[in-house]
Formats: C-alpha cells, sequence, structure tokens
C-alpha cells in the first residue's frame, strides 16, 4: 500500500473518501471537502486501485493542501478502501464521503456543534441530485435518543435503525473514532454481504449510549442509474442479507457489551431479510408467488425462507387487491404493521438455535 502523508497533526476530524473510477465526479467531491468553513481536519483519498485519473487528481490536491492524505492500493472493494481509510486515521472523529457525491459548506462545522454536546453519534438529513440537478428532499425522523437500559437500546435498534428511521448509510452521520478503535469496528466485505453501511452502523450503535439525529440537509447524494445501490437494488439480495444477519451475529457474541442484541436476533434477522423484500418488490414490481420463486433460488437457507414466506401470507401483508393491482404504496405501508407483530419473532427464535 502507498501512502503519501502531508497531515497536519491531531486534527479534529478525519474524512475519509473511497475513490474508484469516478473521474467526472471527484473534483466537485474534493472541493465542496476543502471548501468547508471548519478547517481543522485531514482529508484522507484512498485510490482503490482506479483504473481511470483519479489517483493523479487525488495526488495534485496533496501538492496543493497538506491536511490531504493519499492511499494508494490494490482494488479490494468500497469496504477494502473504507477500512484503508480508517487504518490511518487519527482524528477524534471520523466521517465517510462518497466520491461521486458533495456536501454543504457547514457539514463538519454543524456536526461538530452537536456532538462536543456528548452524543456518540449525529445523523442527518440530505439531498438526491439527478442528472439535471433537480433536488429532492430527504427527510429522517428528528430527536434525541439516549440508552441507559437494554430495553432502550433494543428499543431504538428495532424500531429505529432497523426501520430505517434515522437511516442508516455511512455518509449521513458523523462517529466518535475511540468506539471504532476500541470495539475494532470495521465494514464487512461488500462483495459477500449487502448493505455494508448498515453492518457498520450496527456495530457502532450496539456502543452507543446517545444519538441525536437532525433535521439539516448537509449531503447531496447523486443519482445515479450505474450506482453499486442502484444495481444492486434490482437484484433479490436475500442471500447477502442472510450472510449480513449472520456476520452480526459473529460480532454480537465477540463483544461482552451485546448480548442484548443476542437476546432480539430473531427479530433483527427478521428485519433484515424483511428489507430484501421490501426493496426488490416495491423496484421490480413483482407479486408475491413471483418473489417466492425468486428467494427460493437466491436464499442458501432454504427451511427458513419457506417459513418466512409462510409468515409473509398469514400476516396478510399483501391484501388480495393490492396483490392483484400492485399497489405497492399498500405495500410499503402495510409493512409497518407486519414488523410490529411479535408472533413471528417468537417462532422464528426456534428456527434459528442453530445459529445461537
Amino acid at each position: 500500500m502507498n501512502k503519501k502523508n502531508k497531515k497536519c497533526s491531531n486534527p479534529q476530524v478525519s474524512i475519509i473518501i473511497p475513490i474508484y473510477c469516478v473521474e467526472e465526479y471527484i473534483c466537485q467531491c474534493i472541493d465542496s471537502v476543502l471548501s468547508q468553513t471548519f478547517k481543522d481536519f485531514e482529508l484522507i483519498l484512498v485510490d482503490d486501485g482506479t483504473s481511470d485519473n483519479c489517483g493523479k487528481i487525488c495526488d495534485d490536491f496533496a501538492i496543493l493542501d497538506r491536511r490531504i492524505i493519499v492511499v494508494h492500493k490494490k482494488n479490494g472493494g468500497l469496504s477494502d478502501a473504507r477500512n484503508a481509510g480508517l487504518n490511518v486515521v487519527t482524528g477524534k472523529y471520523v466521517y465517510f464521503l462518497d466520491s461521486d457525491d458533495w456536501v454543504d459548506g457547514h457539514l463538519i462545522e454543524r456536526l461538530l456543534g452537536y456532538m462536543n454536546q456528548g452524543y456518540d453519534l449525529v445523523s442527518f438529513n440530505y439531498y438526491i441530485a439527478n442528472l439535471d440537478y433537480n433536488s429532492e428532499e430527504i427527510n429522517h425522523e428528528v430527536g434525541d435518543f439516549y440508552f441507559d437500559t437494554d430495553f432502550s437500546r433494543k428499543e431504538f435498534f428495532i424500531g429505529k435503525l432497523l426501520k430505517s428511521k434515522i437511516g442508516w448509510s455511512a455518509w449521513d452521520r458523523i462517529f466518535r473514532n475511540d468506539i471504532i478503535i476500541e470495539n475494532k469496528i470495521r465494514f464487512a466485505d461488500n462483495k459477500k454481504i449487502f448493505a455494508e453501511d448498515l453492518f457498520f452502523n450496527c456495530c457502532y450503535l450496539a456502543h452507543c449510549n446517545s444519538v441525536k439525529s437532525v433535521g439539516d440537509r448537509l449531503y447531496y447524494y447523486r443519482y445515479r442509474e450505474d450506482s453499486i445501490m442502484n444495481t444492486n437494488g434490482r437484484l433479490v439480495n436475500a442471500n447477502c442479507y442472510n450472510e449480513l444477519a449472520k456476520e452480526l451475529l459473529n460480532y454480537f457474541k465477540l463483544c461482552s457489551d451485546c448480548n442484548c442484541f443476542i437476546d432480539i436476533y430473531p427479530q433483527i434477522y427478521y428485519s433484515l431479510i424483511n428489507k430484501a423484500v421490501l426493496r426488490y418488490m416495491s423496484i421490480n414490481e413483482v407479486d408475491i408467488s413471483t418473489m417466492r420463486e425468486l428467494l427460493i433460488n437466491d436464499i442458501s437457507d432454504i427451511e427458513t425462507f419457506n417459513y418466512f414466506m409462510k409468515e409473509l401470507q398469514n400476516q396478510a401483508f399483501i391484501s388480495e387487491n393490492a396483490y392483484k393491482k400492485k399497489e405497492f404504496n399498500e405495500i410499503k405501508n402495510t409493512a409497518k404493521y407486519y414488523l410490529s407483530g411479535n408472533s413471528f419473532v417468537f417462532r422464528l427464535k426456534n428456527k434459528l438455535n442453530y445459529l445461537s
């Protein structure tokens, strides 16, 4: 791994940008960081074996600004690139930015204002920008969340995080580096699991005592048809979510303070698999019978998924009318009712004893 280091010492914030073949967008991304009103940061540019001119562009920026560190490495994927950045951070706080997006000039200043109040994590809202630069506002639930009991911690985990009430991307929140270091938190291989951001957030939030979700829109997510998320979203990905669930369980078992999450693991498992089903059905507009066939072909754990599909029908997840007319807005609304039921959780627990 080749690293060019011109950083200043002990910055408040480490900003990590994984970079791969985004020559068209990378300058705007980096410029948005260098334009921040808050100046005490290090910017870690991770060249993940890109085949275009991004590597040279990064080196040119590093010549102009001593806060920039460039890491050149062989291509290993998004998670590997972010982990390479984590290996060299020195800041008190860590922020991740995707290389085809850009941020508001006040992002770091605003986030530190909140973090300095003592929160372990601060999340925020953002814009989705299309190719015409028209923007759609994304609004997550706003509030302060404190975890002084296992019950409050589990309630937040299931009711907020896994239901995407406060989002779960790596780039719409800021993290404390000491929590990451002390608990050896890293991104799981995104070639094996789906939603490596969610995995990282689950591991991190398992050790948090307080979270603040704010209404500030500080990020511009560039919508691209060829992005990793949009490409993978058109696939079933049930088996990748299955692997994500297993990776989480393995992590929880290694942590002495994660026993409460092992207790609710069946519900965590179900919530994750449900994400795969909801996302695929809403994007691809398939009916329940087609979904069943796709799952059978995609998932390695056939017994669990047969049970999953049976429960899907038993809970009246899709009404007969919605099934015939493919009214997927009704599917999404009914999902709230479906996820709130506990009967599935207790019955599934017996099915998953071999994982416990």
